[in-house]
Formats: C-alpha cells, sequence, structure tokens
C-alpha cells in the first residue's frame, strides 16, 4: 500500500554517522505506467548492476522532499485521510491526446495506447481565491463514448449518490430507459440504447442535480 503523506519540519538528522535529509517522505513523479513503484524496486533492489539501476534513475522525472512550515503540524488521521476538500479547476485550449507512458524495460520508446483522455497543459501564475460558499460536487460520466456494442454495460457516473433515479433521453426527446443506480454505478444490460447521443438525467429523492451528455456506440 502507498504511504501516509506524513512530512516533518525536520531537515536533516544523523544516523549511524550517516546525515540523511529530513521531510521523511519523498515525493517521485515518473514517466512510467503508475505500479506503485514495482518495476523501479526490482531495478534498484540489492545486487542488480549499473546498467539495471541506470534504467530505474531515467524513468524519473522529478523528485523532492516536503518540509511542513516552523510551528505547523498535519492533522491526525483520526480526523480523515482527505479532511477537506481542495478543487482545482484547470482551462485548457489543446486537443486530447493519446495516453503515453514509459516502459523502464524499453527506455528509448514510449508505449501509446487506443485512447484520447489526456491533456497537456502548463500551469502559469496560478491564483486562489476563497469561496464560502458549500462545494458542490462535479458529475461526469465514464466511461464516456460507452462502447455497448463491444460488451460495455456498467455506466459510473462520479460523486452521483446512491439509489438516485437515472433516465436517458434521446435527441427526439424521447426517454429511452430509466432506472436507479447503485454505488454511482448504472447497470445497462437492460437498456436498448442504439447508437447514439443521449441526456443522462439524475434525479435524487425527486429533486434534479445533474444533466450530462452521453455517447452510445
Amino acid at each position: 500500500t502507498d504511504m501516509i503523506f506524513n512530512p516533518t519540519s525536520q531537515k536533516g538528522f544523523k544516523e549511524n554517522d550517516f546525515n540523511v535529509m529530513g521531510g521523511q517522505h519523498y515525493i517521485y513523479v515518473t514517466r512510467q505506467k503508475y505500479d506503485g513503484c514495482t518495476l523501479i524496486g526490482e531495478k534498484l533492489k540489492k545486487g542488480t548492476g549499473t546498467i539495471s539501476r541506470a534504467k530505474a534513475a531515467g524513468a524519473i522525472t522529478w523528485t523532492a522532499f516536503p518540509f511542513l512550515q516552523q510551528g505547523t503540524k498535519m492533522l491526525s488521521i483520526n480526523d480523515g485521510l482527505i479532511p477537506n476538500d481542495l478543487i482545482i479547476k484547470l482551462r485548457v485550449d489543446n486537443s486530447y491526446s493519446p495516453t503515453k507512458y514509459y516502459d523502464i524495460n524499453k527506455e528509448k520508446e514510449c508505449s501509446v495506447l487506443a485512447d484520447h483522455p489526456v491533456y497537456q497543459f502548463t500551469v502559469f501564475e496560478p491564483t486562489s481565491t476563497e469561496d464560502n460558499d458549500p462545494i458542490k460536487p462535479s458529475y461526469f460520466a465514464q466511461p464516456n463514448p460507452i462502447m455497448i456494442s463491444n460488451g460495455q454495460k456498467t455506466l459510473t457516473i462520479q460523486n452521483l449518490p446512491d439509489n438516485t433515479q437515472v433516465s436517458f433521453t434521446n435527441v427526439m426527446g424521447m426517454n429511452i430507459f430509466q432506472t436507479n443506480s447503485k454505488l454511482g454505478r448504472i447497470d445497462l444490460s437492460e437498456a436498448k440504447l442504439a447508437p447514439g447521443m443521449y441526456i443522462v438525467t439524475v434525479l435524487d429523492k425527486g429533486k434534479h442535480i445533474a444533466s450530462l451528455k452521453l455517447m452510445v456506440l
């Protein structure tokens, strides 16, 4: 499992005549598909050669160890792993790109997936604003488009409450299918959805909470 994020304000300490840099929690950003650092660990384990270790280093694009500001401390784990919400909104002006990831065993080439969900962007002079209004959840469906013709029968709507009423309306305004969600998932195995665009309407206890566009292929 991944470590609990627990940096400190300690800049270093001495252990067995070695100076250890502080922070106590390193952050690594790699070019490879996330695997819990399994492949990097294998390349760096005791007894591996220089070439193997170099491949591990080549997969790492950025590393750092964070410090807390002096006099501050993080909340207890009893307050929850994520005790409050942080929302980051980005606006992009370039098109979708295929997913690419670094293969640590084939360092001279990148693997490309047959999809287009990735944006490339640069954050320049970011600003933040404080909003005292209650945070409204954002709803989005995945997969979208959904490949029902290829056997995909489950639609997931992020942040969807349990047991909400979900209806599917075609572009002609006809209600084609209606069901209730279970843990944010909608079973489409009984739906007769022809290929095309649909409006997915979500009601929670009779109250409209979201309308989404869904492409069915």
